[in-house]
């Protein structure tokens, strides 16, 4: 499921990531990201 993504993806992924991180009034005010944001990580994380 994981090798789904192609390396393509990537850039696409991390700027998503980036956008969500630097959002930090958003991360704060909203439980439900710090939980979500470890799998996410990690889903990257083993696709490089």
């Amino acid at each position: 499921m994981i090798r789904a993504t192609t390396a393509a993806d990537v850039p696409a992924i991390h700027a998503v990531i980036r956008e969500l991180a630097t959002s930090a009034t958003f991360a704060s005010s909203v439980p439900a990201v710090p939980p979500v944001s470890p799998p996410a990580n990690a889903a990257i994380s083993l696709s490089n």
